[in-house]
């Protein structure tokens, strides 16, 4: 039951995302508010120099309708979006407008020779309570930069680019990763660490190709399809929680300096966690966020909650890392811990600390310079882990078997110590089968002596 609830909340997420089409360049169908006044779109023109941005519409409606552009200077949209002022004194504050009756075709160009810059549009009727559009059609783009770019936003331009590159980098790395998993089957077992690396680099690779399926259609039409995108994240989130699970059983020293996982009801609590306030933000930035505010869906209340629990759980890997470096005694599972330490912990904090940091970029290119920096970070990692479960680094320091690194059963090992390495555990059973075998020998030697002493006494008697 519990599974068809997720099955049936996950669609209606995607046919949530998918609706809202007003999010892409291209915005076609009906159009519905109950306000005499409502955001429309938003677009982001380049810096031009003998080229203009471009903006054609065609509307059908029953209204007497009124489309306001707005730039992001403070004095046009930022004095009229969530303001108290009435309808008029908003569309007073308008750059330009235009009317729309009936059926009406129209076309605009944008030039500015100073800076990128951001235009609002919204449609009003002052003299309603709400407002109704049968059908429409809405096409937003740049000057001609080459098919793949101008049907972009500036903030976005280039990210498609971008992501073929990163697919490229992961196709690549997935070729290794096959060859070692190939190598590794034929001479033994694969590892419990490299079978979770593998999971989290399919999910990884998927939600590539699913997010490049979503802008290259985007580059194509202008409006892509915002619910492949949408689940191309949902199975980037789960790569993420894979990766974090994994990185946290490494920093506890499991199969490394013992068998046991400890708080594992915490840690699994702690990443469901993330993974739901990951959605939900997700949902937030598709459904409920304001596309129309200049604020980032990072800032809203679901992600400020993310960047705590985030930060929370890396100050829990930081906690486990540095007990299995303190406790373990072997030296070169000691300079692991130290190394491996320091870059997981870079992984840990590259949300909060890019989110902090994606506050203070300028919104032109804020979006593309985020995920060029998640996704470079996601890449190292993989590539650093990859590295890490090669057999020439990882030897001496992951054991497949339990028996490779834990003492005999009849040994007591206390737990909270964490067992130490292999040659400890060895040095234990030897030294108590030592300790036997002397107990054992001195015994015999008594018993000769006390022989010994009877057969005396018993000649000195006769």
């Amino acid at each position: 039951m519990k599974l068809k609830i997720a099955i049936l909340l996950f669609f209606v997420v995607l046919f949530l995302a998918q609706e809202q089409s007003v999010t892409a360049l291209r915005i076609t169908g009906k159009w519905d508010r109950n306000s005499n006044w409502s955001y429309l779109t938003k677009f982001c023109f380049k810096k031009t120099s003998k080229t203009y941005g471009n903006f054609s519409w065609f509307f059908q409606t029953n209204s007497h309708l009124s489309l306001s552009f707005y730039d992001d200077d403070s004095k046009s949209w930022e004095a009229v979006y969530k303001s108290n002022l009435n309808c008029a004194k908003k569309r007073d504050k308008s750059i330009a407008e235009r009317e729309v009756t009936s059926t009406v075709f129209g076309f605009e160009r944008f030039e500015d020779i100073t800076r990128d810059r951001y235009w609002y549009f919204a449609l009003s009727d002052c003299s309603a309570k709400s407002m109704s559009v049968t059908d429409m059609d809405i096409h937003i783009w740049n000057p001609v930069l080459g098919s793949a770019n101008q049907e972009f936003s500036c903030e976005n331009q280039g990210i498609l680019t971008l992501i073929i590159i990163f697919f490229v980098f992961f196709l690549l790395l997935g070729a290794v990763l096959g060859h070692q998993l190939w190598k590794i089957h034929k001479n033994g077992d694969i590892h419990t660490y490299l079978r979770i690396y593998a999971i989290a680099y399919f999910f990884q690779i998927l939600a590539i190709i699913f997010t490049l399926g979503h802008y290259g259609s985007y580059a194509n039409n202008g409006k892509g399809s915002v619910g492949v995108l949408v689940f191309g994240e949902i199975l980037f989130i789960v790569s993420q929680i894979l990766m974090m699970l994994m990185l946290i059983f490494i920093g506890q020293g499991w199969t490394i300096s013992h068998r046991t996982i400890h708080y594992p009801k915490m840690i699994i609590g702690f990443c469901v966690l993330i993974a739901f306030l990951d959605i939900f933000l997700m949902i937030a930035a598709y459904v409920v966020f304001d596309e129309g505010s200049q604020y980032i869906a990072i800032e809203a209340v679901p992600g400020i909650m993310l960047l705590i629990v985030r930060i929370f759980i890396t100050v829990v890997f930081g906690y486990f890392i540095r007990k299995s470096y303190m406790i373990e005694t072997n030296a070169k599972k000691k300079r692991f811990y130290k190394f491996f330490g320091i870059v997981a912990l870079f992984w840990f904090i590259w949300i909060p600390f890019f989110g902090l940091v994606g506050l203070g970029i300028p919104k032109y290119v804020r979006p593309k310079v985020i995920n060029g920096m998640f996704w470079s970070c996601d890449f190292l990692m993989f590539t650093f882990l990859l590295i890490t479960f090669h057999e020439r680094f990882s030897k001496g320091i992951f054991f497949m078997k339990a028996d490779d690194y834990l003492p005999q059963d009849n040994i007591k090992v206390d737990e909270e110590t964490w067992s130490n390495t292999k040659e400890e555990h060895n040095k234990i059973i030897e030294s108590s089968s030592e300790s036997s075998s002397k107990s054992t020998s001195s015994s015999e030697e008594n018993e000769n002596e006390n022989a010994e002493k009877k057969e005396s006494d018993v000649e000195s008697e006769n």
